[in-house]
């Protein structure tokens, strides 16, 4: 294929990618995503619910058929004020009820957003259409995006590549009107992730983000102060402009939340204002099993922690090749940290956080914060294949152990492809 034509069709090949990786979803009526109580019995139902108001013209606000009524805004995981559901609920019916057809459909395209973001994040950073294709394909099909069965979990998480992107773009522009575009569009990334239905994924991602913001602002503050101020205070805005998007789910969520009780493995229910004890973040950890499973698939069926041989060992190629940029050291000690937090209670990090952070007992369970784990070896492993691909294409001789290194990677990754 010639490169100009690989250009055009990068982007189809991607998305037809993804449709053939779900193809039990896609082109076949025998499979379904929804084969577990939560999703069956809690999830569907609530879309049933807000499926027929929408197509009767009206917009769902109460449930009527569970614990004498519910709020659909105020208990948040059922995704009423996620947008992206609106296209589902008004899907046609089918003899009265949702069609499944149309569940999985949808399922299979937060996927294909997933590792379009994902792509489109790669590409920002200057990797090659290889690499991103490799890296958008794993972030979408693989890993916690790829094997989390609730769909308000993944529409929470598969935001992160896109508002990534765009506070990169806050921090390189020059002037302050683009700056401040691309920072309320960096809040509008983050208000759909909270407008997802569950709160845990845009909390990880925003402790993430709010990470790497320190790390900038303390680098730019000794250059400039001024220039630290300014990213600040185009912080600030896109903090302003997440919470306008999502108030129509933050404001019921937390008007529910405190006449609401939490069932966490506690002797008794806690209510919003109790801080959940430290215990309670000890059994949904990442375990030694867990991290086997980082490159050996379905040891642990709770919770996929899987990125694959073959990208884990491009994310280390990266780190011994191009540890001199600042985006490797940056997202490697992203992953390292995330991993860290996901161990939970047994971690400093866990602690450090869980006393510092406002509101992070709330995210009781650390091990889902993997996949920001997974997203940041990705980002390196992009960095690491074109490096590959660059010393493959110019035949160098650098050395008897990088080109034997080299072999040797491309190797495992002829062997281990179909487990990727």
């Amino acid at each position: 294929m010639k490169p100009d034509l690989f250009e055009r069709c990068s982007v189809v090949l991607l998305i037809a990618l993804v449709l053939l990786f779900f193809w039990k979803l896609v082109f076949n009526s025998q499979y379904t995503f929804l084969d577990s109580p939560d999703t069956a019995f809690q999830m569907l139902p609530w879309y049933q619910v807000q499926a027929l108001a929408w197509n009767a013209g009206e917009f769902p606000l109460w449930d009527p058929y569970q614990w004498a009524g519910q709020s659909l805004l105020g208990q948040m995981q059922p995704g009423a004020a996620f947008p992206l559901n609106w296209l589902l609920f008004l899907a046609p019916l089918k003899d009265g009820y949702i069609d499944l057809d149309w569940v999985h459909l949808h399922f299979v395209s937060m996927h294909v957003l997933a590792a379009l973001f994902m792509y489109a994040l790669a590409r920002e950073f200057g990797r090659s259409r290889y690499a991103a294709l490799l890296v958008g394909l794993a972030f979408g099909c693989s890993g916690y995006v790829g094997s989390t069965g609730w769909p308000q979990m993944i529409h929470g998480a598969i935001w992160i590549p896109l508002i990534f992107l765009l506070f990169h773009r806050v921090v390189k522009a020059r002037s302050t009107g683009l700056a401040l575009a691309q920072a309320v569009l960096c809040g509008g990334a983050i208000g759909l992730s909270l407008l997802s239905g569950h709160h845990q994924a845009p909390m990880y991602t925003l402790m993430a983000l709010t990470v790497f913001l320190l790390v900038v602002v303390t680098r730019r503050a000794s250059e400039s102060k001024v220039q630290a101020g300014r990213l600040m205070g185009l912080y600030a805005v896109v903090a302003v402009a997440a919470f306008l998007l999502a108030a129509l789910q933050l404001l019921p969520g937390y008007e529910y939340g405190q006449e609401a009780y939490r069932w966490v493995n506690t002797p008794e229910p806690v209510t919003m204002g109790e801080e959940l004890p430290l215990y309670v973040h000890t059994d949904p950890r990442l375990m030694a099993v867990s991290l086997l499973e980082v490159f050996v698939p379905r040891v642990n069926l709770a919770l996929s922690t899987f990125v694959g041989f073959v990208c884990l060992s491009l994310f280390v190629y990266a780190v011994a090749t191009c540890w001199k940029q600042r985006l490797v050291q940056g997202y490697f000690a992203l992953a390292v940290g995330a991993l860290a937090y996901g161990i939970g209670p047994l971690s400093i990090v866990h602690g450090w956080i869980y006393s510092l952070v406002p509101f992070a007992d709330e995210a009781r369970s650390p091990s889902y914060a993997i996949f920001v784990f997974q997203f940041a070896v990705l980002v390196v492993a992009g960095f690491g294949l074109d490096r590959l691909l660059d010393a493959a294409s110019k035949d160098e001789r650098d050395g008897v152990w990088t080109s034997r290194i080299n072999k040797v990677l491309l190797g495992f990754a002829a062997v281990a492809g179909p487990w990727f």
